[in-house]
């Protein structure tokens, strides 16, 4: 296998320090330092293809950066705001989720998941 002297090169926010013997299914393994400050090792084949570009400070970022959809924000959603109070003060009359979940064209698992919170919690 020829090895490659990437020392000093840079992928995204990687730089390459230095190479190691350390070989995983025919790739070595090069230690770099991250845009971010952060030391890593990584796949010297995964550098050269793209397929890691930092430590994993850019993917959080990413994460914090993007907009959750809740609610009627989503595209594929079939309650609204006001459905959702609707539902769970029939529920607190007593009505069952199924006929709860028939009124509104959804399932009893979606009602469920209103009434324990795990959906439209943001809404009271």
């Amino acid at each position: 296998m020829r090895r490659l002297d990437l020392t000093g090169q840079r992928f995204g926010r990687l730089t390459v320090l230095y190479s190691t013997s350390q070989v995983r299914h025919g790739h070595y393994d090069v230690v770099c330092r991250c845009k971010c400050g952060e030391i890593t090792t990584v796949a010297s084949n995964h550098l050269r293809l793209g397929r890691t570009i930092s430590c994993g400070c850019f993917r959080l970022e990413q994460l914090r950066k993007a907009e959750v959809n809740r609610g009627e924000k989503q595209w594929k959603h079939k309650l609204t705001a006001e459905d959702v109070r609707t539902i769970r003060a029939l529920r607190s009359r007593g009505y069952l989720q199924r006929e709860i979940a028939t009124e509104f064209g959804v399932t009893r698992t979606a009602i469920s998941a209103v009434l324990r919170g795990i959906n439209w919690r943001h809404v009271s």
